[in-house]
């Protein structure tokens, strides 16, 4: 079965001796999968090395400029990648076989993406539609805001998926660009918008695709997206989490093509101009070593024997203690349930419950309900229980008029409007409302929430325009 499968972007420069190099710098870097006796010439491209149950191939398609390479273990697991010079990418896949455990598709992930972070950190691979190569964080300025765009509408190709994460209502990432770029090397760019200018500018050119006040996107390239609310998750790490599990059931599902396998290529392969060539003597750099009794092979099969069984007691272990874990995330959630439910009847008048919506200025949703409450007590009908119980809140909690003198502000402020000035600019600013010129008119986004806008004329003719555009906006917004 496919576990995971990823395209990145090549550079020009890019020539098939690094690719051999860097593949088997990988193996040999792995302690569980190296093979030993791997020794080549310059300008080999076609070879095979065996040791065991485990090969490491190369093979070469000259036609279409494809080199690839396969590492295989038999009856378990296999992974390849496969260098397009003509049409700048490369594409490293794993895959398992039905029968294999749990523990070798979680083996292959971290082999496929450790391929990738040495093909990153190689230099190799390039940048895509304006976005610096994979492994760093991307600041995205109001001046350079359009590269953010060009991903979220999907306006120019890219291989690999796109983070962006916002800033929230105190000014910081939603998540810590470090901890997370070092979490997405080799599955995805990552973007981080700098300014609120830049998140208003991308609602205003994006609409509800963008990410904003705190939301992380995702963006892959077949045009579908993901947005994830910061605020509905627990912590930091359970945002970086979730955008690590989305990215990767996304790769799980992408399938190389026919010229992105190694067995499609070395069926394609010119063999008779470059010999297979099977190495076991001796590895570049290394000593020959002298044959081993087998008294000594014995030994050290006994040692790899014990090593293998103290990893499975770990594992085992480690599943026991995610399995704890589990349960008492569970217990913990229900225990969070039960107790919101008591609080919403015990017996404690005027206390409410926090919804999802935040304050726009101090004090707004507070004023919203006593209004609330207010009007619904003039309509409660004289001496009824309803209209005792509403003027007994009003009673506890006082008057707030923050909503009111909002809304007189604005009223004062449009009265006689005729011409958008900067003076009216500055007060709309100071209110919370993002300004940007469309024409003949504005378009005045309340507290860069898509949801809330208004339309004013950048100069208008009508004497009485300027009241009616003051009772829209109090409608909509206080």
């Amino acid at each position: 079965m496919q576990v995971l499968c990823i395209r990145m972007p090549l550079i020009k420069e890019a020539d098939k001796e690094t690719f051999v190099e860097l593949c088997i710098r990988w193996n040999q870097e792995n302690a569980w999968q190296r093979i030993e006796g791997i020794a080549r010439e310059k300008g080999q491209y076609s070879l095979a090395f065996h040791e065991g149950p485990r090969s490491l191939m190369f093979a070469e398609f000259a036609k279409y400029d494809l080199l690839s390479m396969k590492y295989e273990i038999a009856d378990s697991r296999r992974i390849e990648a496969v260098m397009n010079r003509e049409r700048q990418f490369i594409t490293i896949s794993a895959s398992v076989s039905e029968s294999a455990p749990e523990s070798d598709a979680i083996s292959a992930v971290n082999t496929v993406m450790a391929l990738a972070k040495l093909f990153i950190r190689s230099g190799i691979t390039d940048s895509e539609s304006g976005i610096a190569s994979p492994g760093e964080a991307v600041s995205v300025n109001a001046s350079d805001y359009t590269k953010a765009v060009n991903v979220i509408l999907n306006r120019q190709p890219f291989l690999m998926p796109a983070v962006i994460v916002s800033r929230t209502s105190f000014g910081r990432p939603a998540v810590p660009p470090k901890k997370i770029a070092a979490r997405l090397i080799g599955l995805a760019h990552l973007l981080v918008l700098e300014e609120d200018r830049a998140s208003t500018l991308l609602v205003s050119d994006c609409g509800t695709l963008a990410p904003y006040g705190g939301r992380v996107g995702i963006y892959y390239p077949d045009g579908k997206n993901s947005i994830l609310h910061s605020e509905n998750f627990e912590s930091e790490k359970n945002v970086i989490q979730e955008v690590l599990s989305q990215l990767q059931t996304w790769l799980k599902n992408q399938k190389p093509g026919m010229l992105e396998q190694y067995d499609s290529i070395s069926n394609h392969s010119d063999k008779g101009a470059r010999q297979i060539v099977t190495v076991s003597s001796s590895r570049a750099g290394y000593e020959q070593k002298p044959l081993q009794p087998k008294a000594v092979h014995k030994d050290a099969l006994a040692e790899l024997q014990k090593q293998m069984e103290e990893m499975q007691k770990k594992l085992a272990q480690a599943q026991k203690k995610q399995t704890e874990l589990e349960e008492d995330s569970s217990r913990l959630k229900q225990q969070n349930h039960d107790l919101k439910q008591q609080l919403l009847h015990m017996n404690m008048p005027g206390v409410l419950i926090q919804g999802d919506e935040s304050d726009y200025y101090p004090g707004e949703i507070r004023s919203l309900a006593i209004e609330a409450l207010a009007g619904a007590c003039v309509n409660a009908a004289e001496g009824s229980r309803r209209r005792d119980v509403y003027q007994d809140l009003i009673k506890a909690n006082g008057s707030d008029t923050a909503c009111a003198q909002h809304a007189a502000r604005i009223k004062n402020l449009m009265k006689g409007y005729s011409v958008m000035t900067s003076p009216i600019k500055s007060v709309l600013e100071a209110e919370g409302y993002s300004i940007r010129e469309e024409g003949k008119h504005c378009k005045l986004l309340w507290h860069n929430d898509p949801r809330y806008y208004a339309i004013v004329p950048k100069s208008g003719s009508d004497v009485r325009g300027g009241d009616n555009i003051a009772r829209e906006m109090i409608r909509k917004f206080y």
